[in-house]
């Protein structure tokens, strides 16, 4: 026999079981909106596209599949018809070298050149022998690298103080444990606006 107000009890159980279906629904929604912000690597898919003798960085949005090219300007969009017209980067004349101020620092695992452009050319890159040596004054090794420009606000423009870097593909110290050095630019790409 059933009392007025009383409510049966499988209505409490279904009802019950309802809440605990949307929690677990709405905490696997949130977990997977986690995981997809935080957790994976960098929206970007990242590749290069070689142009006559030069090969530059190519950026692809892995969401909206927008492609980016990496010039001296910085990233621009290709695909919208738009397309910039890339110059070629050839060698800059050894003459023009001398028209370069550089400083350099090693930063844990990069090199990182912070060079004024006294030329008249639009420098890309450059070419740099590096020899870092142990405490004790042994060479530690001697390699070349191909440095780039990273400063976003300037991309190796004429007459103008540009930052360009790269990996060197170990940690060889940080700010309270400078590490001994020499280095210089062995040559230079770019091109004429």
């Amino acid at each position: 026999m059933h009392t007025l107000g009383a409510m049966p009890t499988s209505s409490i159980s279904n009802d019950h079981m309802t809440k605990k279906t949307i929690i677990i629904t709405l905490a696997s929604l949130l977990a997977l909106l986690f995981i997809s912000w935080f957790i994976w690597p960098t929206p970007y898919q990242y590749s290069e596209m070689k142009l006559s003798n030069n090969v530059y960085p190519v950026r692809i949005n892995r969401i909206t599949g927008s492609t980016e090219m990496l010039l001296p300007s910085g990233w621009i969009r290709l695909g919208s018809g738009k397309e910039p017209n890339v110059k070629t980067s050839g060698p800059i004349p050894n003459a023009d070298l001398s028209k370069l101020d550089a400083s350099g620092r090693i930063s844990s695992s990069s090199f990182i050149a912070d060079i004024y452009n006294g030329t008249d050319w639009v420098i890309t890159n450059l070419e740099i022998q590096l020899t870092v040596k142990n405490r004790d004054g042994s060479t530690r090794f001697y390699r070349r690298y191909k440095i780039w420009c990273t400063k976003a606000d300037n991309r190796g423009e004429p007459l103008t103080s540009s930052t360009y870097s790269c990996d060197l593909g170990e940690f060889l110290g940080g700010y309270y444990d400078p590490i001994k050095f020499e280095w210089n630019i062995l040559a230079a790409n770019g091109f004429k606006d």
